[in-house]
């Protein structure tokens, strides 16, 4: 800038158009002091608001309002320094700042003011207020009801669990007692009556013999509930051990081989997962084909826990009816064709939901069967130096 812009002696000061009457000059010196005053703070406040809120929408508007506010405080400020100092030209620059921001502002509020108008105002947002909370007071009023039903659901589950294991611990005693004296009676009187009764005489000790079947398999299906062992580290390896050692006669009697991966260890109930790996092995040998059983156990790590595949060769079944297999009594085979209850893949699914897992089962007829289940792995927590002090 030229100097000679900042003084210029045509030109006089303000204070000459006031007859340097010290009232009228002072006046208009406090009031563009305060003025100016005014208008610097605007600004700083504005500019904190922005640094404090980052999140808000018009971000920018912000900082162009205290820009503009600031170019206006220093118009007053000129004139002020005009009164005694003829610098008309700096004051000139300086209202052309302030004209293009004023007016750069104003152009950019032009789209902003009818988005602005659609904000809901504050009744409106107190109507929604209170309407979110009457909507919270009614999630709240329903989580409180499912949990009273969650809560009478397991206390019916448990009741139901017990009267299962009573009902079928204290049919036993009767049954057993039935049972003995049917087979004493075909044993005794056998070709002593006629064919007929014969008949008649094996067909009760048949049904007495299917209903303790069904009682010792309902109090199984209890026991995975009302038996139920904490968990505890276990070893998979020694839990197929076991299993394979409780099967043993089965197993030579079909040829049955059963190839396995090094399982790992996993968190649980260490006998019921021999159950687990029991009903499944039976199920592989129960339902097998022409051929010898083969049975693969693999096991894999997944996230938290293991995804264990037992794969049979046996006849399999439609997978239309997989989610069905794990019914209670419910049986894809008549018993005439293979005999069972119908309550080993139930007690299967229970014992691995108890475990946190889930069970299902892929099969096509005629080329064999493969059940997964998942069980929860065991977390190795990392060593700390400062665990050993």
């Amino acid at each position: 800038m030229d100097p000679h812009m900042l003084h210029h002696a045509e030109y006089m000061a303000h204070g000459f158009c006031l007859l340097w009457e010290r009232p009228l000059v002072w006046l208009h010196v406090v009031a563009d002091s305060f003025i100016a005053l005014s208008y610097y703070s605007i600004p700083l406040m504005l500019l904190w608001l922005a640094r404090r809120r980052t999140d808000l929408v018009y971000h920018w508007m912000f900082l162009m309002f205290a820009a503009f506010i600031f170019a206006c405080g220093t118009t007053h400020v000129l004139s002020i320094v005009t009164l005694w100092k003829p610098w008309y030209w700096l004051d000139g620059l300086v209202k052309a700042a302030t004209a293009a921001i004023s007016f750069t502002t104003a152009v950019l509020l032009l789209p902003v003011v009818p988005r602005t108008i659609r904000i809901p105002g504050t009744r409106q947002l107190t109507q929604a207020n209170e309407q979110l909370q009457q909507k919270i007071a009614e999630l709240n009023q329903t989580q409180a009801q499912l949990q009273r039903y969650a809560i009478e659901l397991e206390r019916s589950n448990q009741e139901l669990g017990e009267f299962a294991y009573v009902a079928s611990h204290d049919l036993q005693e009767p049954l057993r007692m039935v049972t003995s004296y049917l087979q004493l009676l075909e044993a005794r009187y056998r070709n002593q009556l006629s064919d007929e009764a014969d008949e008649f005489i094996h067909f009760a000790v048949d049904g007495a013999s299917r209903m303790q079947g069904l009682i010792n398999d309902l109090l199984a299906y209890s026991r995975v509930t009302t038996r139920a062992r904490a968990f505890s580290p276990v070893e998979m390896n020694e839990v197929l051990r076991r299993a394979q050692h409780n099967m043993q006669v089965a197993i030579a009697e079909t040829g049955a081989r059963i190839d396995a991966d090094d399982l790992p260890r996993v968190n649980g109930d260490s006998t019921q997962l021999v159950q687990l790996l029991q009903n499944l092995l039976s199920n592989a040998i129960k339902f097998r084909g022409k051929q010898p059983p083969r049975v693969e156990l693999r096991a894999r790590r997944e996230d938290d826990h293991w995804r264990f595949s037992l794969r049979d060769n046996g006849i399999g079944f439609d997978a239309r009816y997989a989610e069905q297999a794990f019914m209670i009594f419910k049986r894809l085979h008549s018993n005439r064709e293979i005999p069972g209850t119908g309550i080993g893949l139930a007690i299967c699914r229970k014992i691995v939901e108890r475990h946190g897992g889930r069970i299902w089962v892929e099969s096509v007829p005629g080329e064999g069967t493969c059940f997964h289940f998942t069980l929860p792995a065991i977390t190795v927590k990392p060593f700390d130096p400062g665990d050993s002090e």
